[in-house]
């Protein structure tokens, strides 16, 4: 694996530990076609990177950037309680790893920021945005 994949694979992960999140098949990805099942929950997750640059003079690199997570609730006749709740839910999970202690393969990250952003309705959704700031230090 490279450590893009090493990135995505870790971050992405965390969606996995959480209940009720949308499984993999409700997911939509970078450079994936996608489409959701009409009336249930989903949730788009896109991984934007920074240019990496030196940490030192040795040979270590620092990546960094956002893993956005949108998460979509039928809606918005149903309320806004449940994407709500899902937001915070995802914020959550990713401050345990504020410290660091996040990790796959080569790739060992920290959390510099979460931010939930405002509810917004779409189409037949509530979309509940979440984004997550990484750092990486890697090998060059």
């Amino acid at each position: 694996m490279t450590i893009a994949q090493d990135i995505r694979g870790a971050l992405q992960g965390v969606l996995d530990t959480i209940d009720g999140f949308p499984p993999a098949s409700q997911r939509g990805y970078d450079g994936v076609v996608f489409s959701p099942t009409a009336g249930i929950p989903w949730a788009r997750i896109n991984l934007i990177t920074n240019a990496g640059m030196p940490f030192s003079l040795n040979t270590s690199d620092v990546e960094g950037g956002f893993l956005q997570v949108s998460y979509f609730f039928p809606g918005p006749s149903k309320g806004t309680a449940a994407a709500e709740a899902m937001a915070d839910t995802i914020a959550n999970a990713y401050r345990a790893f504020y410290r660091g202690g996040l990790s796959k393969g080569a790739a060992r990250l920290w959390i510099g920021f979460v931010r939930r952003g405002p509810l917004l309705p779409d189409a037949d959704y509530i979309q509940a945005p979440v984004r997550v700031g990484w750092r990486c230090l890697t090998a060059s």
